[in-house]
């Protein structure tokens, strides 16, 4: 389900590699900053919480989101099946490929009211944690973006902490120190 060279070729665990300069610390999620990428944060409205980070580069986007997960069980394939039942039960498409990433989901998702929307999903299974990321944009259509937005998912670094906690749970995202300048007063 997951890819086989996931300890070399990422993503990483925090425990596997030391992190050269470069990387920002979004908490549970490290990730390369580079000059050609734009990062937004997914906020829960209800709570305030961040509980996504978005890559865009070029006419790609990557949105990766990262969960606890057990010792000895991953929870992909479960979310996989999750996923494939809802797509499809919503009208849409779901079929599942192996790639370099191990088992990815392409999906043709109905919006009501709106066209269709292609999307592949990625998952994979780390020590204690679980990333999932979803692509929309010219890296289903095309090689060498695609082969970017792999690069960028492969590229990131999982840091789970220590803290007990049940599979499925998200993992904390938070926003680098010195990125976002809270308002002054007056101001």
């Amino acid at each position: 389900m997951y890819p086989a060279n996931r300890a070399q070729s990422g993503p990483f665990d925090s425990s596997e590699i030391e992190l050269p300069n470069g990387y920002l610390d979004f908490g549970a999620i490290r990730l390369m900053a580079t000059p050609d990428i734009a990062i937004k944060l997914e906020v829960e409205e209800a709570t305030g919480r961040v509980v996504a980070l978005t890559i865009e580069r070029g006419g790609s986007t990557l949105q990766v989101s990262v969960f606890a997960a057990s010792k000895h069980e991953g929870i992909w394939a479960e979310v996989l099946d999750q996923l494939t039942d809802s797509i499809t039960t919503a009208g849409g498409a779901a079929n599942t490929v192996t790639s370099q990433l191990g088992t990815t989901l392409d999906a043709e998702i109905v919006m009501p009211g709106e066209a269709s929307r292609k999307i592949r999903f990625l998952g994979v299974d780390g020590p204690r944690w679980f990333l999932r990321g979803s692509v929309t944009g010219t890296a289903l259509t095309e090689s060498s973006d695609a082969a970017e937005i792999e690069e960028i998912f492969r590229s990131l670094v999982i840091h789970r902490g220590d803290s007990p906690m049940p599979p499925k749970e998200s993992l904390e995202i938070v926003v680098p120190a010195g990125i976002i300048t809270p308002p002054r007063p007056g101001l």
